[in-house]
């Protein structure tokens, strides 16, 4: 039979919340799984003192709430900040025991190119093996590694590296979020599921937009997906719960749809 999925959400959108009622809302949400962004000033992009290592342990074991992955973004960090943020976050998820270590590439206006990211790419993963740590990149619009084709030149350069996709990301640039997960697969280890509508770059709840997320989602369950379904929404405003709720719900439904 196959396991219900474990619907979840990135702490990103929430970091104008302190870590304990940010994770107590996504619970009264649905939420079973949480994403821990270092860019949440609870959790940040620094190696954690085992104090903080066993507080966080301890929330997420009190909520029942899984962590697969850890992220930090860092897309407007110069060079020496994103190595050492990111160097950072592979210590956290070690110490954590999450599987997932996700990155974003930095945008292309930083002055990065695509090989200059690989190299620093492949520097990373060798520290994520050492760590035990499995590092994903995530491609955006935007960023010098914006969509399939470049994610595909990238995997080709770095050894031990997997894809972190956002389905609606996915959508914007290739027309087609099942076809993007059709070039991706194998390398997929992480998902963040949102909508997007009118060719803009918005994370809307699953479902309220014109992403072909229902087809994505069949996909990856015909194909044994046993990893995250994390819903991805910033610009939540103030009160957040409305928005939350409608993104795991959203979510929900596609799944529903698709058949899970």
């Amino acid at each position: 039979m196959r396991p219900t999925p474990r619907l979840g959400f990135r702490t990103s959108g929430l970091r104008g919340w302190p870590l304990v009622p940010a994770l107590d809302l996504l619970v009264r949400c649905g939420a079973r799984e949480v994403e821990l962004c270092l860019e949440h000033p609870a959790t940040p992009a620094e190696p954690w003192p085992a104090e903080r290592v066993a507080r966080v342990r301890g929330l997420l074991a009190e909520r029942d709430l899984a962590c697969g992955c850890v992220s930090y973004h860092g897309k407007r960090d110069a060079e020496p900040d994103k190595t050492a943020r990111s160097r950072a976050l592979l210590h956290v998820a070690a110490a954590l025991d999450v599987r997932v270590a996700l990155i974003a590439p930095p945008l292309s206006e930083r002055g990065w190119t695509e090989p200059d990211f690989a190299r620093w790419c492949r520097a990373l993963a060798a520290e994520a093996r050492g760590a035990g740590v499995a590092l994903a990149v995530e491609p955006e619009p935007g960023t010098v590694v914006p969509d399939v084709a470049a994610a595909l030149r990238l995997l080709a350069a770095v050894e031990d590296l997997g894809v972190g996709l956002d389905l609606g990301h996915a959508f914007l640039t290739e027309g087609s979020a099942c076809a993007a997960l059709e070039r991706l697969g194998p390398w997929v280890s992480h998902t963040h599921w949102d909508d997007v509508r009118g060719g803009r770059h918005v994370h809307l709840p699953p479902g309220e937009g014109e992403a072909d997320l229902v087809a994505a989602a069949r996909r990856l369950l015909a194909h044994g997906w046993e990893g995250a379904w994390v819903v991805d929404l910033f610009d939540l405003g103030p009160d957040p719960e409305p928005r939350v709720r409608a993104g795991l719900e959203g979510l929900g439904r596609v799944l529903a749809e698709a058949g899970a």
